[in-house]
């Protein structure tokens, strides 16, 4: 009870603290490189598409300077792209000649499921005068592009991305979630079949848990494509039963290894482990697992494709993997190929 008291208390805690602070803003959008840029007077339009990396959008920075004697409002509509309705939410702010050459917010309610969504920010100014934005080249944002009158151009708006802590938090919490469930499936696949074939083969050795459950992920891994190399010299396209036949024997092998084993004989192994020196040595590298794990899985959520160069055709293979139930040898209707030479088995 003590212990659920404390956790509600920090969690508490915690969630009052991201709700007071700053808005985080991402800087992985444009920041420096702009040294051109163009006039926006009354009448005309621009925008600028991009991809939100957090949940909690709550705002746009845009890098801008108001000429001289400038009086007027600017006004944002944020869409899902040139001409799309209805419109997302809507921003303004005051600018005069005195404002300052800096980044100027256009702030608006979180928008919680922003992660991942491709948006269209449309900007407008109201007034007498004109402001003037600073761009980068083409190339310098991945994820859209500078529009002029809802016409595309080979330029980036000067611009940056504030979310709000408190919902970009909930959606990293979130993220870790699904995580936990990637890891799973990875230990039911990658250790458990391996893990049963050490018990039964290699039952009396002298192995630490670290060095079993990394020989076990060898093993595991080199199951796969044998196993589809075996079946397909005999004909057989098993499909799913690829991955389910391994979990499944591996999880019936250990429960006919271990059919004796008994709570007791768990809790007296985990009390020798806890009092030996392997104890801490143990837990760092189960942490240092976590945590690399977590942080690379959390930074690639937001990609949509793999990004190495030879992503697209290890996707295909994949892909034709699936279609034909195992191996193949004819890349159609994709390709005009009819050889599969390439990392057999591994995709």
């Amino acid at each position: 009870m003590r212990l659920r008291r404390g956790l509600s208390l920090v969690l508490l805690c915690l969630v009052g603290f991201l709700s007071g602070c700053a808005p985080f803003v991402d800087q992985d959008q444009i920041s420096r490189g702009a040294t051109e840029g163009f006039l926006l007077v009354p009448g005309d339009q621009i925008g600028q598409t991009f991809v939100a990396h957090h949940g909690g959008l709550s705002g746009i920075e845009f890098l801008i300077t108001p000429q001289p004697g400038t009086q007027g409002v600017l006004r944002l509509e944020l869409s899902t792209g040139p001409g799309a309705e209805p419109v997302i939410t809507t921003a303004s702010i005051d600018l005069s000649a005195g404002s300052s050459a800096a980044f100027h917010r256009l702030a608006f309610e979180p928008l919680r499921d922003s992660h991942g969504s491709y948006y269209y920010a449309s900007l407008t100014f109201e007034g007498s005068g004109g402001v003037f934005f600073s761009q980068a080249g083409g190339d310098a944002y991945l994820h859209g592009a500078l529009y002029r009158n809802d016409a595309p151009e080979d330029a980036q708006a000067a611009f940056r991305l504030a979310y709000d802590p408190l919902w970009m938090a909930l959606e990293v919490g979130g993220a870790f979630v699904d995580i936990v469930g990637a890891l799973g499936i990875a230990l039911l696949l990658y250790v458990l079949p391996g893990w049963a074939l050490l018990a039964w083969l290699w039952p009396a050795s002298s192995l630490s848990w670290v060095e079993r459950l990394a020989l076990s992920v060898g093993v595991s891994l080199a199951l796969y494509p044998l196993l589809l190399l075996w079946t397909d010299a005999a004909g057989l396209h098993l499909g799913p039963l690829y991955a389910w036949l391994p979990v499944l024997l591996g999880g019936a092998l250990l429960a006919w290894r271990y059919r004796r084993w008994r709570p007791r004989c768990g809790r007296d192994r985990l009390l020798r482990w806890w009092s030996s020196s392997a104890r801490w040595p143990d837990i760092v590298m189960v942490l240092a697992l976590l945590l690399v794990f977590g942080v690379r899985l959390v930074v690639v959520r937001t990609l949509e494709a793999s990004i190495w160069d030879d992503a697209y055709q290890h996707t295909l293979i994949t892909q034709l993997l699936v279609n034909n139930g195992g191996l193949f040898e004819s890349w159609e209707p994709y390709a005009p190929y009819s050889t599969l030479t390439v990392h057999v088995g591994f995709h």
